[in-house]
């Protein structure tokens, strides 16, 4: 987290690693198992409760506690933003699995006919992770809905990929 132009002051709120997702048959039904422990989701993880953390302090009626927050009301007095300058940034070593992994940014935006990339027609599906780090595979529309009888009875976990779950990462307080 920076706030300013000072990288030197930048401050570390996680570092992670991590490449397992679980196979159904070790879910919990009462949370005591993570079922996806990519270093990117651990990440996100620690950045909600580091948010979640600030919250507590601008809420606080301690006066000090409350400066120290990250955080300042909305305009309209409906919510909270962050402060001017404070700006968060993502270092992956590797590209997060899904999307990210199998297109590269480098690629040409126009698909023509004589593009024969064999996934070319799954980019920007939602993917699930398959079970044992074996990669990740486009969700087909209308695919039932996951039960926790199910995925006991042996149906594929399905996790979405980290690609996915980054794309879609949205902190509204």
């Amino acid at each position: 987290m920076t706030t300013g132009r000072d990288v030197k002051e930048a401050e570390v709120i996680c570092v992670s690693t991590g490449t397992k997702c679980i196979n159904g048959e070790y879910m919990s039904d009462r949370g005591l198992a993570l079922n996806d422990c990519h270093a990117e989701i651990i990440a996100r993880r620690s950045l909600v409760r580091f948010l979640y953390s600030q919250l507590e302090h601008f809420l606080s009626s301690n006066e000090e506690e409350h400066h120290k927050s990250i955080f300042t009301s909305c305009d309209n007095k409906q919510g909270f933003r962050l402060k001017e300058n404070v700006q968060f940034h993502l270092y992956i070593s590797t590209s997060p699995c899904g999307d990210a992994r199998i297109f590269s940014p480098h690629e040409a935006a126009v698909e023509d006919q004589s593009d024969r990339h064999p996934n070319r027609k799954a980019r920007g599906q939602l993917r699930t992770k398959i079970e044992s780090g074996e990669g990740t595979i486009p969700v087909r529309s209308g695919s039932s809905i996951q039960t926790w009888d199910g995925v006991l009875q042996g149906e594929r976990l399905l996790t979405m990929s980290c690609s996915d779950k980054i794309a879609r990462s949205e902190f509204c307080f």
